[in-house]
């Protein structure tokens, strides 16, 4: 550790005298001093410098031993420099053959030294011995043995810095015979020099170092970059500009910058200049440019003005890159937009694009339409906000199979009366993540409509068959065929209740058979289900159950009580949500009827 100049120490600054003998020493000294400055202001090699300084030092002390290490920056390790005044003791001091002190390496935490001891510009009485001092890569014995063998009495360090910045140090070691250390002040200058010698070199080669940078990295810079004057005319291009626009820097420097854009754009560019001048600065400043082979391309540019040290105008400094590409890839993708839209509108169905979050990305004409909005006013809304609260979990349910399986989901609803058909497909972009989702709704009532039609006409015609059989069969009866005529009718309309009827050629009464289903309370006998209605009067049959006999013409009601045939039969009796009857005529002539209620199907 550092050790601060030891009091009791015999190596102090000897007394002004005023003697012959002292003047004499102190001109000498000042002579070799500014001989030896001179020669550290010549050199600009640290390590030339190191080697000069040891030598220096042991000239004014000659019965001493010098070391000089240097910190080198690009190895990160302190090295010794200099090793004065062992030639004769090179075997003692590193103890192996062919190797002296001038190879020793080591890095700096291995050196103990506290930093005060190498920034205070003093020489300092080192008391810790050279095996601390060489930062103990020589063995403690052998450091010893060379102590003893060099006859050495103390150890005497100052070092090169500037500030807090430690380059080296001077390590003077001072054998037992020699009276005193002298020149102490002579040393120290010497010291200081060196330090701000290397500060300057440092300096100097770092300021170069990075003037080469920014050379390398002006020319090369991937952006182009220029310079232009307070009228807009170049004051400096890098290479990356040059290359861009195909121009040597000769063809460009004094030129202004409107003279390489299209005439639109260097009209722009004045009112550009002048708002530039204004702000201090631009950003995305979109141009036209025209490179020497007459192609027309598409920078931005960004740029900033540069002002002098009293607040004027200086420069300005601008940086541009094409985007050429990036603008004929947008032009190529509007057009493709526009004909996808114009695609889309043209489709008759639903088509709708929706983000992750469901937020319409895009909503063609037809679905606008359905939905009773304008395509516009539809962007960006959520499905959760424009979906009906009956149909919107199952909606999501939906959604979120599509985005956790990965796959197309197809289903059915019903919305306003419109039977819709929906088909929702995952949507990827070109990274193959998920981007959005695809929703087609095709209107499908015409189809469910004619599928029902066809249905209930397939099974007409099932039940007219099985029928024929049972008309052709002359076994049977009147009431087992209106039995086998009721049957499928309250089959094929899924109603609770009906009857068949006939009408007695004789005495024209209408004879219903199995009414009792639906007059509970109508008494007949078991043997004998038949009821009879005969005409009134006015020759009318009677009420409700009579009115298409009546009219000859089929009839349905949705309300049997208020129907203005109404009269108690057997709508009085029973509730009756809906009512059908249908007369039956041969020719002209009127044979029976079929009625029906309470069904849930339609035969429309």
């Amino acid at each position: 550790m550092m050790n601060s100049r030891d009091e009791t120490s015999t190596n102090e600054l000897p007394e002004n005298g005023e003697n012959e003998f002292d003047y004499n020493e102190r001109l000498h000294e000042l002579q070799l001093i500014n001989e030896i400055l001179i020669e550290i202001y010549r050199v600009e090699d640290p390590d030339k410098l190191c080697k000069l300084a040891g030598e220096a030092v042991h000239k004014l002390n000659k019965d001493c031993y010098v070391i000089v290490a240097f910190y080198d920056s690009s190895i990160n390790s302190i090295r010794v420099r200099a090793a004065i005044g062992f030639e004769n003791f090179a075997e003692k001091v590193v103890g192996m053959p062919g190797r002296d002190l001038a190879n020793v390496t080591f890095m700096p935490e291995y050196l103990e030294l506290n930093s005060q001891l190498l920034t205070s510009g003093k020489l300092e009485n080192f008391k810790d011995g050279l095996y601390i001092l060489l930062a103990k890569k020589i063995p403690q014995e052998l450091c010893k043995k060379i102590e003893i063998n060099l006859n050495i009495d103390s150890i005497q360090v100052i070092g090169f810095s500037h500030e807090n910045n430690i380059f080296g140090s001077i390590s003077i070691l001072v054998p037992k015979d020699k009276k005193k250390l002298i020149m102490f002040f002579s040393i120290e200058t010497i010291a200081s020099h060196v330090s701000e010698k290397i500060h300057n070199i440092r300096t100097e080669k770092a300021l170069i170092e990075a003037e080469n940078r920014f050379e390398l990295l002006f020319q090369q810079a991937p952006l182009s970059y220029h310079s232009l004057d307070e009228k807009g005319y170049f004051i400096d291009v890098n290479n990356t500009w040059l290359e861009t626009l195909g121009y040597s820097w000769k063809e460009v420097i004094g030129k202004c910058f409107e003279d390489f854009l299209t005439p639109r754009y260097a009209e722009k560019f004045k009112a550009h200049l002048e708002k530039f001048k204004l702000q201090g600065e631009v950003q995305g400043v979109e141009y036209e440019a025209v490179r020497k082979d007459g192609k027309v391309i598409n920078i931005v540019l960004d740029g900033r003005i540069a002002y002098d040290e009293n607040g004027s105008f200086k420069q300005t400094h601008c940086v541009f890159k094409d985007i050429t590409a990036q603008k004929e890839a947008e032009r190529k993708a509007l057009e493709n937009e526009k004909l996808l839209r114009s695609m889309m509108d043209a489709i008759t169905e639903s088509v709708i694009l929706m983000k992750p979050d469901r937020a319409v990305a895009y909503i063609n004409e037809t679905a606008a339409k359905r939905l009773n909005i304008t395509q516009d006013e539809f962007i960006g809304k959520k499905l959760d906000t424009i979906t009906p609260e009956d149909i919107l979990d199952q909606r999501i349910k939906m959604f979120n199979i599509v985005l956790t399986e990965e796959k197309s989901v197809k289903f059915e609803d019903v919305r306003n009366g419109i039977h819709f058909l929906h088909h929702i497909y995952p949507v990827y972009n070109s990274s193959s993540q998920f981007s959005h989702f695809a929703v087609f709704s095709m209107d499908i009532s015409e189809y469910r409509k004619a599928e029902k039609k066809l249905k209930w006409e397939l099974a007409v015609n099932r039940e007219l068959a099985e029928l024929a059989d049972a008309l052709l069969d002359p076994n049977n009866s009147i009431e087992t065929i209106a039995g086998i005529v009721l049957s499928a009718s309250l089959r094929l309309t899924d109603s609770e209740h009906g009857y068949v009827s006939s009408i007695d050629p004789e005495t024209g009464d209408n004879i219903c058979y199995s009414l009792t289903r639906m007059m509970k309370t109508c008494n007949t006998h078991e043997k004998d289900k038949k009821v009879t209605f005969s005409k009134d009067t006015k020759g009318l049959y009677p009420k409700l159950l009579g009115y298409a006999l009546n009219t000859k013409r089929g009839f349905y009601t949705n309300s049997p009580k208020t129907h203005p045939a109404s009269g108690g039969v057997p709508e009085g009796h029973i509730p009756l949500e809906n009512f059908l009857s249908v007369p039956a005529i041969v020719g002209n002539e009127l044979v029976g009827q079929v009625s029906l209620a309470n069904s849930k199907k339609s035969i429309f």
